[in-house]
């Protein structure tokens, strides 16, 4: 384990064991410079003051029944702190990543390497995949340079000119939910072979008396650019709404445009993942003087010479990048990863595989939970807090694992999706979690440390359920309307402060 992972739970246990007394705030003087003044700490709990607390922080919320569900337990043994409905199965959103992460922990070992593949056969090059996530277009490069220079020989000397991609170890997902916008990078294609996340990005830009110019990288010969032929009936949000499509007929992506048009940089996601690493390979190539005529789908023939071996960075490190910033793509890759660990090769093995962990070794009950996808990017999943807080105590205690899970969450008030939450001196560095968020879901769970030093795993999960309900039948671009939006926003800006709050009392537990 590198020492940069081993210090998160030193980090944790010193912030509980001596808090910060200071903090940055503006003097009383508007004018006046800003300076350190004495952080004001609330009084320490018990645990069953602490519970009344709890208790009472919700009541206040003046939530719906059912809309928040809750589970905290002590560590190592896992005895609870507070619950609230702990057994009620939630829309979990980007929290079904913590499941995920553990199941490839045990499967695949935090050592594991995703592996690329370039072998030669008769003048072909043969570029096969095998659900990397991580590559991007600079490896390409690298790839390239090492073929020039492999062994002392220039290998690349024996290639043709034409390029054959094996994705056949998975079949091309286009998209990771067909119930959210098609134009959230997040909700972009997947399989065997993906470049840059399998996103592009879209400029528009004013040229001088000629309107928007629209530019796509690092693929713009993949991608055609149309303006709807109407507008949409209600105010978007996010201007422009576009949507990304494939025309099988012209074998290109599509983004279609819904005015008003205004100039910015959007991320977009692909809808054909091994198209798109095709076209980025061939460009690199060529513009690194390696000249490709085609580029097309296949198998990699059983005699080809084996010429590179492209790894991977270990699990671990791949874990930290998906949790910091809740990776979709790469969550289901790892789903991939595990239907191939356990003989499989679709979407529906690795599920099975990651289903038969949770239940076979964290406990969970089987028929209890529905896990569409590795992501969370569904509102058809369903966990319960004691679920996932029963799977962190399990995950604590392997010691072989070397503390993989917890070192690869955000930390509260410094890294990744929690570094603007718990920004208190005498909260920050004390949670390490994965939050997530939908229209109308939120929640967080993972570990804390508590005023006497001592750790806990906590699952917080809220699910508006009549907002659930009205928008239930509405299209994905429907609930992307200015006032949806901010209807959403509100209930789940109101649901990240009550998990805030809440955390902010167990962080003041001190045990006996």
């Amino acid at each position: 384990m590198s020492p940069r992972l081993r210090i998160l739970p030193l980090l944790l246990a010193l912030a509980a064991c001596s808090a910060p007394t200071s903090s940055v705030r503006r003097a009383p003087s508007s004018s006046g410079p800003w300076h350190l003044v004495a952080d004001e700490t609330a009084p320490e709990l018990t645990p069953e003051a602490a519970r009344a607390e709890l208790d009472k922080l919700v009541a206040a919320y003046g939530l719906a029944p059912g809309d928040f569900a809750a589970s905290a337990v002590s560590l190592p043994k896992g005895e609870a702190l507070w619950e609230l409905e702990p057994e009620r199965p939630m829309i979990p959103a980007s929290n079904m990543k913590l499941p995920l992460s553990a199941a490839a922990l045990d499967l695949l070992g935090p050592d594991f390497r995703f592996r690329t593949e370039l072998k030669l056969e008769g003048g072909k090059l043969y570029v096969e995949g095998h659900a990397d996530p991580s590559i991007e277009a600079a490896d390409f490069k690298a790839m390239l340079a090492r073929l020039r220079d492999l062994r002392g020989k220039d290998a690349l000397k024996e290639f043709g000119g034409d390029v054959v991609l094996d994705d056949s170890d998975f079949p091309v997902y286009d998209r990771i939910d067909p119930d959210f916008l098609d134009s959230a990078w997040s909700n972009t294609s997947y399989g065997a072979l993906a470049v840059d996340h399998s996103r592009v990005t879209l400029q528009l830009a004013e040229r001088p008396g000629k309107g928007l110019a629209a530019l796509v990288a690092p693929d713009p010969e993949g991608f055609a650019v149309e303006i709807a032929s109407r507008p949409l009936s209600f105010e978007p949000h996010y201007k422009p709404q576009y949507s990304v499509s494939f025309d099988e007929g012209r074998g290109l992506h599509v983004i279609t445009l819904y005015p008003p048009l205004e100039p910015g940089r959007f991320t977009l996601p692909v809808r054909r993942a091994s198209e798109h690493f095709g076209r980025v390979f061939a460009r690199v190539a060529r513009s690194s003087g390696v000249e490709v005529r085609s580029v097309a789908r296949g198998t990699t023939p059983r005699g080809a010479r084996p010429l590179l071996s492209r790894p991977s960075r270990p699990l671990r490190e791949l874990l930290r990048a998906m949790n910091l910033e809740s990776d979709n793509q790469m969550a289901e890759h790892l789903v991939l990863a595990l239907a191939a660990k356990t003989g499989g090769r679709t979407r529906e093995d690795g599920l099975a595989a990651l289903s038969r962990f949770l239940v076979r070794k964290a406990g969970w009950k089987e028929g209890s939970f529905v896990v569409p996808n590795g992501s969370g990017l569904s509102r058809a999943a369903r966990v319960s807090p004691a679920q996932l807080t029963r799977l962190l105590t399990y995950m604590r205690a392997r010691r072989d694992l070397d503390g993989a899970l917890e070192s690869s969450l955000p930390i509260a008030g410094w890294s990744g999706t929690l570094r603007r939450r718990l920004v208190g001196s005498s909260s920050v560095l004390r949670i390490a979690g994965k939050s997530g968020m939908i229209d109308y879901v939120h929640s967080v769970s993972g570990y804390g440390v508590d005023a006497g030093g001592r750790p806990f795993a906590f699952a917080l999960m809220a699910n508006d359920a009549e907002g659930l309900r009205r928008t239930a039948g509405w299209t994905a671009l429907q609930r992307e309307s200015e006032a949806e939006w901010k209807r959403s926003t509100d209930v789940n800006e109101r649901f990240k402060e009550l998990e805030d709050r809440a955390l902010e009392v167990l962080l003041r537990v001190r045990t006996p």
